[in-house]
Formats: C-alpha cells, sequence, structure tokens
C-alpha cells in the first residue's frame, strides 16, 4: 500500500511535518520532536525517517501522517542520512554521507527490528546525494545536488548516471515516485522530474523552505457496512473496505485496500494490489488473490482461515501485544496452525509450518 496516483503528499521540514498538495502549496501538520533529512513509506503505509541525536545515535522515528505523533521504532549508529525508501519487500535502504571530505556516500541495507546496517557499497562518482525511491518497477533512484537524477543498484550501489546533458539546475533534496510511475522532488519548491531525461518540470512552491523529505499520502474510498449481511466491493483505487457486524463477502478488486471484517463469520478477499485483511471477529476466511498482502492476526479476534497464504511473497502482521516469539506454529495435516498461548489465531492452508519463521511476520499497529 505504499503509493497512490491521487497525490497528496507528506513533507519534512525542519522538524516541521507539512501536508503537501499537487500545486506546491503546504499546510502545517504538526511540528517534531525529530528532525531528518528523508522519508520513507512501507508497504503498510506507515512513514519513517531517521534523526539524529548526540553520541551518533540515530533513531527510527515512526511518524503518524494525520497527526505527526512520533515513536522510535529501533535506533542506527553514525550514519548521516540524506535519503531513505524501502523496497516492495519492505527492505529499508539509506544513503549515508559521514565524511564530507569523501569523493563518494555509501549505501546501506537497514533492518527495522534490530537495528543492524548493512553497508552494501560505496556510489563512486558521486558524493551529492540527497534523496533515495524505488520506482514502481523497482529500479532505485536518486538526486545528485550536482549532476542530478541518477540510478543506484541495490545490490552493488553502482551509481549512473540518467543523462549526462542534464545537471541540476534546481535544488532538490528529496524524491518520490507514485504508483503510476511519476516522480516529484523539491525543496522550497516542488517539480516533476522526467524518469527519461532526468529533466525537471516546476509545479509550485508552498509554506516550506527546507523540504528534506516527501512522501505521498493515500486518499482512499471508504466503504461501510451495516450490522447485518453485507456485500461491498471495492473500486479500481485504494479502497478501506469495513465490513462491522454480519457474516459479509468483502472484496477489495484492484488497488491496494484495508479490509476489515468486523464481527460475524467473514469471506474477505483482496484481489488484485497490495492489500491489508484482517478478519475482526469470528471464523473469517480471507484470500489475499495478487500483490504483496498482509494477513493481520489480532488477540481476541477470533480464528481466521487464511487460504493463499504465499510464502516470501505475503505477510502476517502482529497486531498490538503480539510478538513471534510468543507464537507457537505448529503443522495441521496440510495446513499450518498459529497459536498463542493455546489459543488459536490463524491457519495457513496448504502450507508447510517448516517453512513459516520471522521473516514472514511484520509488526501491524
Amino acid at each position: 500500500m505504499k503509493k497512490n496516483n491521487t497525490i497528496q503528499l507528506i513533507g519534512l521540514n525542519s522538524g516541521n511535518i507539512f501536508q503537501l498538495e499537487i500545486d506546491g502549496s503546504g499546510s502545517l501538520i504538526s511540528s517534531s520532536d525529530f528532525g531528518g533529512n528523508a522519508l520513507a513509506s512501507n508497504s503498510a503505509g506507515h512513514i519513517f525517517t531517521v534523526s539524529g541525536l548526540p553520541g551518533g545515535v540515530r533513531p527510527l522515528v515512526e511518524i503518524d501522517p494525520k497527526t505527526g505523533a512520533e515513536s522510535i521504532v529501533t535506533q542506527f549508529q553514525n550514519l548521516s542520512v540524506r535519503g531513505l525508501a524501502f523496497s516492495s519487500t519492505d527492505e529499508l535502504f539509506a544513503i549515508s554521507n559521514t565524511d564530507l571530505n569523501s569523493t563518494t556516500d555509501e549505501l546501506f541495507k537497514l533492518n527495522v527490528n534490530t537495528g543492524e546496517q548493512i553497508n552494501i557499497g560505496t556510489t563512486v562518482g558521486f558524493n551529492g546525494l540527497q534523496a533515495l525511491d524505488f520506482s514502481p518497477e523497482g529500479t532505485l533512484y536518486s538526486w545528485d545536488i550536482s549532476k542530478g537524477l541518477v540510478v543506484i543498484d541495490p545490490e552493488t550501489a553502482q551509481t549512473t548516471d540518467v543523462n549526462d546533458a542534464v545537471g541540476a539546475d534546481v535544488d532538490i533534496q528529496s524524491i518520490v515516485f507514485t504508483d503510476d510511475g511519476r516522480l516529484f522532488g523539491g525543496r522550497d519548491e516542488l517539480y516533476e522530474i522526467d524518469v527519461e531525461t532526468g529533466e525537471t518540470t516546476f509545479i509550485g512552491e508552498g509554506g516550506y523552505d527546507d523540504l528534506r523529505g516527501i512522501e505521498v499520502l493515500e486518499v482512499k474510498n471508504e466503504i461501510d457496512g451495516t450490522g447485518d449481511r453485507d456485500v461491498l466491493i471495492g473500486k479500481a483505487g485504494n479502497d478501506i473496505i469495513n465490513g462491522f457486524g454480519g457474516n459479509d463477502k468483502l472484496i477489495g478488486k484492484a488497488g491496494n485496500d484495508i479490509i476489515n471484517g468486523g464481527g460475524g463469520r467473514d469471506h474477505i478477499r483482496g484481489a488484485g494490489g497490495n492489500d491489508i485483511l484482517i478478519g475482526g471477529n469470528g471464523l473469517d476466511r480471507l484470500t489475499g488473490n495478487q500483490g504483496r498482502d498482509i494477513f493481520v492476526l489480532s488477540l481476541g479476534q477470533g480464528r481466521d482461515i487464511i487460504r493463499d497464504f504465499k510464502n516470501g511473497v505475503d505477510s502476517l502482521g502482529l497486531s498490538e501485544g503480539l510478538s513471534f516469539s510468543d507464537l507457537d506454529i505448529v503443522g495441521r495435516g496440510a495446513s499450518t496452525l498459529i497459536r498463542y498461548n493455546n489459543t488459536k489465531l490463524a491457519s495457513l492452508s496448504r502450507v508447510d509450518a517448516h517453512t513459516i519463521g520471522a521473516e514472514d511476520f511484520v509488526p501491524f499497529h
């Protein structure tokens, strides 16, 4: 659920959180206690920055895009982060420049759960990288303050100028892709960037003068059911579908949807897109279909039957009060049963229990 082509942006500006419109105008959401040079959102739509504290401590901070409220997730050491980006598999990458006299920057892979930081390599020939984001096709882009748009190999850190004939004739400190492949960037002004040529088109300016991170906020259709038996079908965009009470049939269709069954025995199907499926109370049947889906497990919400969990593609979301170490994962015939203190949370149809490990779980709050 990373980005949506109904464009509305969130920006980080000198510790302040702004909501940005497509015309470049901005309005203050909140003042932050944490400064930062970048923003990144994962597949669940959670937004993060890496801040700086004395002694080289660099906390990874999660920001609520609606209120600006912050919480520290983990911390890294001795990084000077200039750009952050989550891949389609929720691996977090960072551009760092800890030595201003160096002729290169460094590309890192950061573990958001443990704080481990892996140095992938140096960006030979480029030492002014100030932004980072993956295109919908999985290509990693950055912006060099003198050379403009560049491509970085996430496996080796090898960096290539998109267009030698086009330099950085505008001031850009952050970039962000939308789902339909449009690329935006800015600092005190907002631009659209042509990914083929590296050329920029001015959009507008707002009430910010040093924008250091941009992410796309999702604008979704919200569809609510009743206390009876509902059939709710989403639209082509990113939907929020709430079944509430009753035995409901909920279908997301295309887009990255959030579907919550609520009470009752529900049949929930994500269809296309990277969806978040929440069974709610009752014995629910969840089917993700295409995309990288998150099936959310919760205490006191009954047992879910997850019918098409794809190992290595889909994830199991752990809601508040759950951690992987508390779970009991066992095989039951052709399925895998997940329990917490003998309480059944979910069964994964046609999944070998030996293939399920910590890497299949993500926090969900």
